[in-house]
């Protein structure tokens, strides 16, 4: 009995594996764009339909729960049918979304849009990153998962910049609009030119693994010491981000008297131009130190998060725009270079056709946490101050530093041993 699994080394591949990774880039910011373009327009949502700070924490929270409700299952049909058409039919789907929602009129439709973009979201990233590590061996996998990623960033920093000014000048509306048609026209691109990897045979004890249904998957994750700290570890952080994402816009309106184009501009400029930096030098990075050595790859995420940890404390205070804007960079630099070992280390522990389940259970558990941190960031805002909202950030990266910390101390050299499959180390 023989089963096919995916087959990296035909000659064919050396080209289109990189050309794969510039087409995700190109997808990825579309994905992140649609979903952060709703930040930048805050405060003529808040000003037309007359929403409190929670309401529009809600709005947040009702894409992340949505999201994270479905991820699982969007990974797990990315192992089990074509990554490359749930690819392009995700791409659609969300794209749609995103134009209904430049369409609303009510504060219910906003929400039932939003909902409907994590919905059609979650597909997106465990296909995508599964198809990366199908066509990328340890060798160049950090890096082409880095330039994926890098794609997110640069999505947030042009949607929320683009959809700010837009809507100042010519309404909320019709930055949605712009997007969703956009990635409609993106995902006729994508259907002709995403291709799924080639297959080769595997061995028995590797099939049987890949045939199993959701529920045994998510055993087998579930038994995994090192992936069930990872799961906390990305909970947290990404908890941290979302709160940033989500909130830093509305802060620079607020605390600094800037427009909503530039307020968009200055919330995303030095969050996610440092982690689009950092994503490609840590992605490289990671590659060169943890290629045959899996372990250091966990090493650098635990020392980089320490790291990151004091910037935050410019919100102490009520800090000067440089102060603030320059210890926002640094910290999502330096946590940034930390983060860009995750999808390797996924992909080392769990085998092909089980990683894209992996990463829907890692999603399910950041914007999960995130949506919650979102709704909480929006009561602290109500009741506090942002200031609070953002330094609890520092005690949520310093948490998952701890988890990642007792996962490489204990876990996960025996994790490594134990998984089902092993890539080449070449």
């Amino acid at each position: 009995m023989t089963q096919m699994v995916l087959n990296t080394t035909r000659s064919t591949s050396v080209g289109y594996k990189w050309l794969l990774v510039a087409i995700l880039f190109t997808i990825s910011a579309i994905n992140y764009g649609d979903r952060s373009a709703i930040s930048s327009v805050f405060p003529l949502l808040q000003k037309e339909f007359h929403l409190t700070d929670v309401q529009l924490g809600l709005l947040g929270t009702a894409f992340l729960w949505s999201y994270a409700v479905v991820a699982p299952f969007g990974g797990f049909l990315s192992d089990r049918f074509s990554r490359s058409r749930i690819i392009t039919l995700s791409l659609a789907g969300w794209s749609g979304a995103t134009l209904l929602t430049g369409m609303c009129h009510q504060f219910y439709q906003l929400v039932g849009c939003r909902t409907l973009l994590g919905l059609t979201e979650s597909f997106y990233v465990p296909a995508a990153a599964a198809l990366i590590a199908d066509y990328h061996l340890p060798r160049t996998r950090g890096t082409a998962m880095a330039l994926n990623t890098s794609g997110m960033s640069f999505g947030l920093i042009a949607s929320a910049s683009l959809s700010g000014w837009i809507a100042e000048t010519y309404g909320w509306r019709l930055p949605f609009l712009i997007h969703g048609a956009a990635g409609v026209l993106i995902s006729v691109v994508a259907f002709f030119c995403v291709k799924d990897a080639e297959m080769r045979a595997a061995p028995v004890e590797v099939e049987m693994a890949e045939q199993q249904g959701l529920s045994k998957k998510l055993a087998h994750l579930f038994a995994n010491r090192t992936f069930l700290l990872l799961l906390g570890e990305v909970m947290l952080t990404s908890s941290g981000v979302w709160m940033f994402w989500t909130w830093l816009p509305l802060y620079y309106h607020e605390a600094f008297h800037l427009n909503l184009g530039a307020s968009g501009f200055s919330g995303t400029l030095m969050l996610q131009a440092a982690a689009m930096m950092a994503i490609i030098v840590g992605g490289y990075f990671s590659d060169r130190v943890g290629a045959t050595l899996p372990r250091r790859r966990m090493l650098t995420l635990v020392l980089f998060y320490f790291a990151s940890i004091p910037f935050l404390a410019v919100f102490r205070g009520q800090a000067s725009y440089v102060e603030v804007s320059s210890c926002i960079f640094l910290f999502s630099f330096v946590r940034t270079l930390g983060q860009a070992n995750e999808d390797p280390i996924v992909c080392e522990l769990l085998s092909p056709r089980l990683r894209a389940t992996g990463y829907g259970v890692l999603l399910t558990s950041a914007v999960g946490g995130g949506g919650c941190a979102v709704l909480m960031a929006g009561y602290i805002k109500q009741h506090y101050s942002l200031n609070l909202a953002f330094l609890c950030v520092s005690v949520m990266v310093f948490v998952a530093a701890i988890l990642s910390l007792i996962a490489y101390l204990f876990y996960f050299d025996d994790d490594l041993a134990r998984a089902p499959h092993r890539a080449p180390q070449a």
